[in-house]
């Protein structure tokens, strides 16, 4: 019982490293945007609240799942305002990659959230109404990958809010609905 408790330790000490490694990073990105630290706090609080579930369950994928998504979220952020693509395109590619072999569509879904990332974050001159491209894919992907289960109710309710949600963070982003549009 003695190893299996050390074991125990060890897996929640990771599972620690995670939660807190996720929710700092979130913590970074909204001070790199910000900048306000009481924000920024709040973030790093609340980033770190909702990530109690992992307590359950130790050394789930789902802990070094959200570490990736958040550190390549803020190391995507950082690469675009430094105007390196090359660098932003080698963070998402290979933080995809890595979650691909972990949860194959978790690192899909990463990869094409990177796309309409940096197709968003382009300047209005250069986007050429590329978002109305992104809401039609918005409204296709749900309906694509979850076109078997249709049937079920709790499934079409999820393809319309996924959809609806894609679609106003997409719209959101842009000059012609009232959003910076950078």
């Amino acid at each position: 019982t003695a190893f299996i408790a050390r074991r125990l330790l060890r897996t929640r000490w990771i599972t620690l490293f995670n939660w807190t490694g996720t929710a700092c990073f979130c913590a970074l990105l909204v001070r790199r945007e910000r900048g306000s630290w009481p924000l920024v706090f709040c973030v790093l609080a609340e980033g770190f609240s909702f990530l109690w579930i992992m307590t359950r369950e130790p050394m789930h994928p789902g802990g070094t799942i959200t570490l990736i998504v958040a550190a390549a979220a803020w190391l995507g952020w950082e690469m675009i305002q430094a105007g390196r693509i090359n660098g932003f395109a080698l963070v998402i590619g290979s933080m995809g990659s890595l979650l691909a072999l972990i949860k194959i569509n978790v690192g899909v879904f990463l990869i094409l959230s990177a796309l309409f990332w940096f197709v968003l974050s382009q300047p209005t001159d250069r986007r050429h109404h590329r978002h109305l491209l992104l809401c039609l894919l918005g409204v296709l992907l749900p309906l694509v990958l979850m076109n078997t289960l249709l049937a079920d109710q709790w499934v079409r309710t999820f393809v319309v809010f996924s959809a609806f949600s894609i679609t106003a963070v997409v719209l959101g982003g842009t000059s012609i609905f009232g959003g910076t549009g950078s």
